[in-house]
């Protein structure tokens, strides 16, 4: 995993409060010699956390046995949960531009978060890099199969390289990596 960090130093290293997804950051950071480069964005908490979403994961979880799927793919088919993530990606949005700000163009973000949120975010930074700036995006736009083979079983984190911010707006992204830990 460290070979892969060499290659870049990130502009900015968001990562969710819960703590799987800062002990993966941190692990990163620490792996790398970036001392000090961790931003705790409390709007990238984890669904589970919420109350409205905790209460639909049983019904996710027999929906993913029904349909041999990770629970992270039934957050996505089930409509009552990708209407709720799609809704709640948006505000996390913002929050990640908030902390970007400053960030010169061509910037490197790494974030780190878990519970449906990552997958929407990556599904809404898609269609970025598709020219659909955020608030034209619709829910209807947005396809599960955008994401990277693999991703919703082992994705701890994602790399979005050349981001430009504009106006308080994510304006464009180039090349999108996800991130996993090892599972053996």
């Amino acid at each position: 995993m460290a070979a892969l960090f060499k290659k870049f130093v990130p502009s900015l290293l968001v990562s969710s409060p819960q703590p799987r997804a800062y002990c993966y950051a941190d692990m990163v950071a620490k792996t790398n010699g970036w001392d000090d480069v961790i931003n705790v964005e409390s709007a990238f908490d984890d669904v589970g956390s919420d109350p409205v979403a905790k209460s639909l994961i049983p019904d996710l979880k027999r929906l993913a046995k029904r349909y041999r799927c990770e629970v992270e793919e039934g957050l996505l088919r089930c409509k009552k949960t990708r209407v709720y993530l799609w809704i709640r990606s948006f505000a996390m949005f913002y929050a990640m531009v908030r902390q970007a700000l400053d960030l010169q163009d061509g910037a490197i973000l790494f974030m780190a978060s878990h519970g449906g949120q990552i997958e929407m975010r990556c599904l809404r930074m898609r269609l970025i890099q598709r020219g659909i700036p955020l608030e034209n995006q619709r829910l209807g736009q947005v396809n599960v199969r955008d994401l990277p083979a693999g991703m919703l079983a082992t994705c701890e984190a994602y790399i979005y390289h050349d981001v430009e911010i504009a106006d308080g707006k994510i304006i464009s992204v180039g090349k999108i990596e996800k991130i996993s830990i090892p599972t053996e």
